[in-house]
């Protein structure tokens, strides 16, 4: 079964953006859709986006970051928005993951802007397969609101802390 959700708003007044009703918005999913580096090892293939950028998860595709040593970050390109979004309230990044054993794994998913990152938080992988995400609000780079144009030249960065 997959569920598509076309408008969802979660109001917060944390913080100091997004904090009064923000009216009528579209839920826009971008995937994965190329490779800039990664450290990663691949259950196939030489690139990590195909085999992340399902909207129904392919358990027998993924990318595996081993703990000795830590590998570098695995960072991709995202699909552009559609040409007629003309403003942006969030991003929010999502990320399904399980670990192998009961040992210590924890990642961070960024977003990267102009090689800046806006950093989501440390999360603890589980031995069973969990959703983790992070939303995004401001663009780090410049600190205001993302626009259309950032967004299509914005990256995500999933990095194995331990």
């Amino acid at each position: 079964m997959v569920t598509c959700i076309k408008d969802f708003v979660i109001a917060d007044d944390g913080g100091s953006v997004n904090n009064a009703g923000i009216g009528s918005v579209q839920v826009i999913t971008l995937t994965p859709n190329a490779d800039v580096s990664s450290g990663w090892t691949r259950s196939s293939g030489a690139l990590d986006f195909p085999l992340v950028d399902e909207l129904v998860p392919n358990d027998a595709g993924f990318i595996q970051a081993e703990d000795i040593p830590l590998p570098a970050a695995s960072i991709m390109e995202l699909t552009n928005l559609p040409p007629d979004v003309v403003a942006v309230r969030a991003l929010q990044t999502m990320v399904r993951g399980i670990k192998s054993d009961g040992g210590d794994a924890t990642m961070v998913v960024s977003l990267v802007s102009n090689a800046l990152d806006d950093t989501g938080k440390n999360h603890a992988v589980a031995t069973s397969v969990s959703y983790y995400w992070d939303v995004s609000e401001l663009d780090p780079d410049g600190g205001v609101a993302w626009t259309p144009v950032k967004v299509d030249l914005a990256r995500i960065k999933i990095n194995r802390t331990v």
